[in-house]
């Protein structure tokens, strides 16, 4: 019976070798939410169709706080030309409320392999009124790169929405102009780095907040 060479028996035991779903796809993970909602998604150039065959067959699972998240069939699949494929997760459509916790665990397995990220603040919905043209995002106040707000605009009733603000750290400063009693609305997004469990890729965060008040 012929036998292999060293070469061809190399070949084919790479070609029959397989690891668990994310060992192999090399994700780039984003995270978005805002005071209603949550949206996970993991992108990837490399494996493809490894990531499709896991999400089409249930082989990946993601929770928060150890609720399920659902696949949400519109922003998943191929990308461009078969570029890159996307796995996105969201909150199931029966979640009518979500609780406002001190921090959140966000948990992504495939069974053998689990990645997990805490994350401060994540629907905190903090961002008040500190006086008529200051306002304070609290969870937006550890120093250093793991909160940053990235940018706030205003919306005055009757003027065009303007993002001509002042930020520092956890305080959005801005001239406000109008009457007494004018509604004024105030958004912001900021950018969240949690330490990362399971030897796992970043979690790229961005978390948006609100606030509608008057002059």
């Amino acid at each position: 019976m012929p036998t292999l060479s060293p070469c061809l028996a190399a070949v084919a035991l790479c070609a029959c070798t397989t690891g668990s779903p994310l060992s192999q796809i090399h994700p780039q993970i984003e995270v978005h939410t805002d005071p209603d909602s949550l949206s996970l998604s993991m992108t990837t150039w490399v494996d493809l169709d490894v990531l499709h065959d896991a999400i089409a067959g249930d082989a990946i699972t993601a929770t928060l706080d150890g609720r399920p998240l659902v696949v949400d069939a519109n922003a998943t699949g191929y990308v461009g030309q078969r570029d890159s494929y996307v796995a996105a997760f969201a909150l199931p459509a029966t979640e009518s409320a979500i609780a406002h916790p001190a921090s959140s665990q966000l948990v992504i397995t495939d069974g053998a392999i689990t990645w997990s990220a805490e994350i401060a603040g994540l629907f905190a919905n903090d961002l008040a009124e500190l006086s008529p043209s200051t306002f304070v995002w609290p969870s937006a106040a550890s120093p250093g790169p793991d909160s940053l707000i990235d940018w706030a605009c205003v919306a005055v009733d009757g003027q065009a929405s303007s993002c001509d603000v002042t930020i520092s750290q956890q305080f959005i400063t801005v001239d406000l102009q109008g009457a007494p009693g004018t509604h004024v609305a105030i958004t912001a997004e900021r950018s969240a780095d949690p330490p990362i469990s399971g030897d796992g890729p970043p979690f790229f965060v961005t978390i948006d907040d609100r606030l509608d008040t008057q002059l």
